[in-house]
C-alpha cells in the first residue's frame, strides 16, 4: 500500500548559494503548527528553565529588566554549570550550606554576587537547606537533568547514526536540537544542582506586628511602603552554625590541577563545537542552503563562538570562581544578549516560512523538488524510455472473458513504500494495457 503525490518535478541542482522557499500555500493544519511549535521550543524553553534559579534579593532595591535578561543567555547558563563543578571540585570541605549558595543567585547592594565570599556569608540567611549535600534522585532537578540529556542522547543518534536525516528533514521542529546536545555541559555539574534551598531575603522576610515608634530602635528605619520584618532563619532559631571558623576559605587554587581538570573539560567541547559551526557557516559546492540554514548557522555560530572566547577570557584572567559571568551586568553583554535573542527570533520565523509538509509526511525547509531525497523513495517520469514510469493496476473487465488485466498508467511524481518482487510479461506494451 502506498500514497502518491503527483508533482511535476525538476532537478535538484542548486543554482543559488541561498534558496528560500516559501510556500503560501502549505498543508499544514492549525493543530499539526501547535505541535511543531512545542517541538521546536521544547529544548530552548527547558534549557533556561532549568539552567536559571529565582533569584535572591538582599537588597531592597530590585535590578532592572535588563540586568536580569542576560541571566537567560545560553552563554550565562553554560558559565553557572563549569564554575558549580569547578567549586565542588576543588572544595576541601563540601557541605549542603555551600550548595546551596553555589545554587543561588545573590542580589547584593553591590549587584550581582555569585563569588565564594559570598557562599560563605550568605549561610546568616538560610532559612531551608538540602537534606544532603547532593541532591536526591527523586526530585524536579533529577527530572530536568535527565530530560535534557534524553533530548541530547536523541541529538547524538542523530548526528552521528543518521547525519543526512536532520540535514535534509530539518524543520521547525528541530531547529534548537543542536542546543539541547549543549545541554548536556549539565551532567558533570548535575548531582550538586539543586533548588531545595530558600533564604532570608526581601521574598521570604516573616512579618511581625509594628513596633510603636516610642519602642523602636533609633537604627531601625521603617518606610510607609514596608512594614517592619524580622528574618526567620535556621540560624536565628539555632539549627545552624554559623561561627567565623566556618567562614574561613577551604578551597584549592583554581591553577591545582584540579581546577585545570575542569577547565579543559568545559573549554575542548565548547571551542569544539564552536569550530565545527564555522566549518558549516560557509555554502559548499552541491547543498541546497535555505534561509533556515543560513539564520541557524549563524545563530550557532555566533553563541558557541561568543561562549568560547567569553570562557576562555575569564580563565586566563583568572577571574572564573564566581557562578555569575562576571560580565552580567556589562553594556556589551546585554548587547549581545539581545542579538542573540534576535536572531533566535529570525530563526524561528525563516523556518517557520519554509517548513512545509511533504507527501510521506515529514517536515523540511527544502523546495519541493527535494521532497524525493527527503522521503527518500522513488520517482517516477512518464517521459523516461527506462527505470520507473508508471504505476500498474489490476482492473476488472466487465463482459469479457478475461474478467482483469493491467494497466500501466503514466505517472510524474513519485511513490512512498517499497518495491516488492517483480511481475514478468512477454507481451508487447501497447498504451497504457499490458
Amino acid at each position: 500500500m502506498f500514497t502518491a503525490y503527483s508533482e511535476k518535478a525538476g532537478s535538484a541542482i542548486l543554482r543559488r548559494a541561498v534558496d528560500f522557499s516559501f510556500q503560501p500555500r502549505n498543508n499544514i493544519d492549525f493543530s499539526e503548527w501547535i505541535a511543531l511549535l512545542t517541538l521546536c521550543l521544547a529544548p530552548l524553553v527547558l534549557h533556561i528553565v532549568a539552567g536559571v534559579p529565582t533569584p535572591t534579593y538582599f537588597e531592597h532595591k530590585r535590578p532592572q529588566w535588563h540586568e536580569q535578561i542576560t541571566h537567560y543567555n545560553p552563554t550565562s547558563i553554560i558559565w553557572r554549570y563549569f564554575v558549580i563543578t569547578d567549586r565542588r571540585v576543588r572544595a576541601k570541605s563540601w557541605n549542603a550550606e555551600d550548595m546551596a549558595a553555589s545554587n543561588a543567585l545573590f542580589w547584593t547592594a553591590k549587584g550581582w554576587d555569585g563569588s565564594e565570599s559570598i557562599m560563605r556569608s550568605s549561610r546568616v540567611f538560610l532559612t531551608r537547606i538540602p537534606s544532603r549535600t547532593r541532591i536526591s534522585f527523586f526530585s524536579a532537578t533529577s527530572a530536568k537533568t535527565l530530560t535534557i540529556t534524553l533530548q541530547g542522547v536523541q541529538d547524538i543518534y542523530c548526528l552521528l547514526v543518521r547525519p543526512l536525516d536532520w540535514g535534509v528533514a530539518m524543520a521547525i521542529d528541530s531547529i534548537f536540537f543542536p542546543l539541547a546536545l549543549l545541554g548536556l555541559l549539565r551532567l558533570p555539574a548535575a548531582i550538586w544542582l539543586t533548588e531545595d534551598y530558600s533564604y532570608a531575603d526581601y521574598n521570604t522576610d516573616v512579618k511581625i506586628p509594628q513596633v510603636p515608634a516610642s519602642n523602636r530602635d533609633s537604627n531601625v528605619r521603617q518606610s510607609e511602603d514596608r512594614p517592619f520584618t524580622q528574618p526567620k532563619t535556621l540560624r536565628a532559631m539555632g539549627l545552624l552554625d554559623a561561627s567565623p571558623s566556618l567562614l574561613v576559605k577551604s578551597e584549592y587554587a583554581a591553577q591545582n590541577w584540579r581546577g585545570i581538570l575542569v577547565r579543559v573539560l568545559f573549554l575542548l567541547p565548547l571551542a569544539g563545537f564552536a569550530l565545527t559551526s564555522l566549518c558549516f557557516t560557509f555554502p559548499r559546492s552541491g547543498v541546497i542552503f535555505t534561509v533556515t540554514a543560513l539564520c541557524l548557522n549563524l545563530f550557532y555560530t555566533v553563541f558557541l563562538c561568543a561562549s568560547a572566547t567569553i570562557l576562555s577570557a575569564y580563565i586566563i584572567l583568572g577571574r572564573s570562581t564566581t557562578t555569575i559571568i562576571p560580565c552580567i551586568t556589562s553594556c556589551w553583554y546585554k548587547v549581545y544578549t539581545a542579538f542573540l535573542g534576535l536572531l533566535a527570533f529570525l530563526l524561528i520565523l525563516a523556518a517557520a516560512l519554509e517548513t512545509k509538509k511533504t507527501p510521506c509526511g515529514k517536515h523540511t525547509t527544502l523546495g519541493k523538488n527535494s521532497f524525493v531525497e527527503v522521503c527518500g523513495e522513488k520517482f517516477f517520469n512518464a517521459s523516461t524510455t527506462e527505470g520507473l514510469f508508471g504505476v500498474a493496476e489490476w482492473v476488472t473487465v466487465p463482459m469479457q472473458v478475461a474478467k482483469t488485466r493491467i494497466e500501466l498508467h503514466k505517472f510524474d511524481g513519485w511513490c512512498s513504500g517499497k518495491l516488492d518482487s517483480a511481475v514478468f510479461f512477454s507481451a508487447n506494451i501497447t498504451a497504457s494495457t499490458l
